[in-house]
């Protein structure tokens, strides 16, 4: 396989408050290749967004610090870079396409001066500029788009800003695109259209996406493979199949046990219960423990190692461990006696 598009490793990312320091990402490692998606799932707050922040050097700084770790793109390591010079990457090589198109977009400018301010500081001609901007609103589905370039954001429809901010990220022409939560805003149609658009753009540009999203059905249309986020970490990660029909970590098999199943319309839905622990004290042991039916005296007070399930299946989890399966038998008989009452 070709050399690796993103290598992030060991990633740790800080927040220093009044209350302490807020440690969101703890330990995050993977890689990305060109043309690949990945996709990093989780729920609110389990570090998805700073992971992606860190990535295009957008943390805040105070009180936001990449306290460890390692950020390599096209082998050029991105932690050790000013500000000054993650501005030539950022927009050019990496570009992101943020959550709300309303916050992204700057109403008080036209939609050709937002498309094309990026490419014109990069020394291009102002009529190529519109050229490659018209040729972008074509790319991404937009009707009339000599007209849109003379429109503000107001006057489009939500799933049309959504559709100008992914051509304002894909008009440079990046090697990487970062997509943070890119539908949640959007009607179930106009998903799905955006999520054709991405599928579509990637076939034709060659680039790479991380996805960031809590939406599994998203994730199921869109990704190659997905990481699994809980509490700062990755605890599951794997390939599309892996992930939905093969796997191991507790909190991956609640996840999926917590989404409406069209198939299966009278199954239950089962809500994982408790909260996710605190991260100005993050557990010493496995940070699911509290809330994981399977949990283990050693869960509490070790963190559990990395096991490789197959070649690209691993999973950080005790129970992966030999010793284990006893364990696992016991509990999962006492369920299906508590199921049969």
């Amino acid at each position: 396989m070709d050399k690796p598009l993103l290598e992030v490793n060991d990633l740790h990312v800080a927040f220093k408050t009044h209350g302490g320091s807020v440690k969101a990402v703890r330990g995050v490692s993977f890689t990305l290749h060109h043309g690949e998606t990945l996709a990093i799932v989780g729920e609110s707050g389990c570090g998805k967004s700073v992971t992606s922040l860190a990535v295009m050097g957008l943390i805040p700084q105070p009180p936001g610090k990449i306290t460890a770790g390692s950020i390599r793109f096209k082998d050029r390591e991105l932690t050790r870079f000013k500000s000054k010079e993650m501005r030539k990457i950022q927009g050019v090589d990496i570009s992101m396409i943020f959550q709300d198109p309303m916050t992204a977009l700057n109403p008080t400018l036209t939609i050709g001066t937002q498309l094309t301010e990026g490419i014109i500081q990069n020394k291009t001609a102002r009529i190529e500029a519109r050229q490659k901007a018209l040729n972008m609103l074509d790319l991404v589905g937009i009707p009339n788009p000599k007209e849109r370039l003379k429109q503000y954001p107001h006057q489009l429809s939500g799933g049309m800003r959504q559709r100008i901010v992914i051509a304002m990220a894909l008009i440079c022409e990046p090697d990487l695109v970062i997509a943070d939560e890119p539908t949640t805003a959007l009607d179930v149609t106009i998903q799905a259209q955006i999520l054709e658009l991405f599928d579509r753009i990637q076939k034709e540009t060659g680039v790479a996406m991380i996805m960031i999203t809590h939406d599994l059905g998203v994730v199921a249309k869109v990704a190659d493979r997905i990481a699994v986020m809980y509490a700062g970490k990755i605890v599951e990660m794997g390939s599309k199949r892996d992930i939905f029909y093969r796997s191991e970590h507790p909190y991956t098999r609640a996840l999926l046990n917590s989404v409406v199943r069209l198939d299966l319309p009278s199954a239950a839905l089962k809500p994982i219960s408790g909260t996710p622990p605190d991260l100005f004290s993050p557990p010493v042991g496995c940070a699911f423990a509290d809330r994981c039916p399977f949990a283990m005296e050693v869960c509490d007070r070790v963190q559990p190692p990395s096991a490789t399930v197959d070649d690209h299946h691993i999973v950080d989890c005790w129970l992966q461990d030999k010793r284990a399966s006893r364990f696992v038998q016991k509990v999962e008989k006492k369920e299906n006696e508590g199921e049969l009452i």
